[in-house]
């Protein structure tokens, strides 16, 4: 006698369950994380970011300074671009993702060093990913960030998380 089975699979969950975040990014506070394994200039890397449903790290507070230059330390890259740049009026440092000027600020050695050529924010390993300014078309790894509720507010991404497809077994004798 011939059986068709059908088993139900959840598909590879997109949100990782342990931190409410996609897979492959950290959570700190309300915001998840993405440090890249690639190296980019600094406008590319915020290209990478925008294509990733986020933009580059802006860090506004000791403790999430604190938390993201401990995980820069796992992962180890020369360095890390984040979203600040002194491009538009030199030494008058900026987030480029909402346009506020630089509050919170944790620079290494003689840095900014107010050089015309070095206008882009990166944590550097050797400040112990403290930051730094560097020329924006070196190339380094990046840090994006999205909120939670950004993340959890992409329609496409929420049905995801909860999608199932349905494997059919061959014919059983």
């Amino acid at each position: 006698m011939a059986r068709n089975s059908e088993i139900i699979v959840p598909l590879k969950r997109v949100l990782s369950s342990a931190t409410g975040c996609r897979n492959g990014w950290v959570r700190f506070e309300n915001s998840c994380y993405f440090f890249s394994k690639d190296a980019e200039t600094w406008a590319e890397a915020s290209i990478m970011c925008t294509d990733l449903h986020s933009h580059l790290a802006i860090l506004e507070s000791t403790a999430e300074n604190t938390f993201l230059k401990a995980e820069a330390h796992r992962f180890n890259a020369v360095g890390y671009w984040i979203d600040g740049t002194d491009l538009e009026v030199e030494n008058v440092w900026r987030w480029t993702s909402n346009g506020d000027k630089l509050a919170f600020t944790d620079w290494g050695g003689n840095d900014p060093n107010a050089g015309t050529s070095a206008n882009c924010l990166v944590l550097w390993r050797d400040f112990s990913y403290q930051w730094a300014d560097e020329g924006c078309r070196r190339i380094y790894n990046f840090l994006c960030e999205m909120s939670l509720r950004q993340w959890r507010g992409r329609p496409s991404d929420r049905m995801m998380e909860n999608s199932f497809v349905t494997k059919r077994s061959g014919n059983e004798s």
